[in-house]
């Protein structure tokens, strides 16, 4: 069974990308042998941004562009943490789409320990999440009776809005 393209756009965007030279004439009916893949997703160009907290006080990693969408892929939570510690945690929020306010999507709990420690956590979104524009990425460290040193990176892709 072919496929026949009605779409001028699609014909110029298959001349465009396939290099077909003005001349010749694009087939309207693609035989069943070939397939035709078009991307509907935008370019995926990731970028990366990071920031540290040293012990009870919050930071901002990244915050969104106003006038884009803004999708987090990735995030790496690590903390380094002396023998006096108390219980503490470590997060990341950030505001995703349609909600008013940050919520926690990564969080690291750690209890008091006699010897110094160092932790990294890692989350993967199996979807992109995408985030509120204008709206930042935070880190906090929760409470500090000692030396808390917490740092994060984040990998997102920006589209323009819609």
């Amino acid at each position: 069974m072919a496929l026949e393209i009605q779409s001028k756009e699609v014909i110029d965007k298959i001349s465009e990308e396939l290099k077909v030279q003005p001349a010749l004439q694009i087939p309207r009916k693609i035989g069943e042998k070939i397939d035709l893949v078009y991307s509907v997703n935008p370019a995926r160009k990731l970028q990366v941004a990071g920031g540290t907290v040293a012990d009870a006080t919050e930071g901002s990693i990244f915050t969104a562009a106003a006038n884009k969408r803004t999708f987090l892929v990735h995030a790496h939570l690590s903390v380094a943490k002396d023998v006096v510690s108390d219980s503490v945690s470590t997060w990341l929020r950030c505001t995703p789409l349609g909600q008013a306010a940050n919520t926690v999507f990564l969080n690291m709990r750690y209890e008091p320990i006699t010897v110094a420690s160092n932790l990294n956590l890692t989350w993967t979104a199996s979807e992109p999440l995408e985030i509120e524009p204008g709206s930042a990425v935070l880190i906090t460290n929760s409470t500090a009776t000692a030396s808390i040193d917490a740092g994060a990176v984040i990998t997102y892709f920006e589209t323009d809005a819609l």
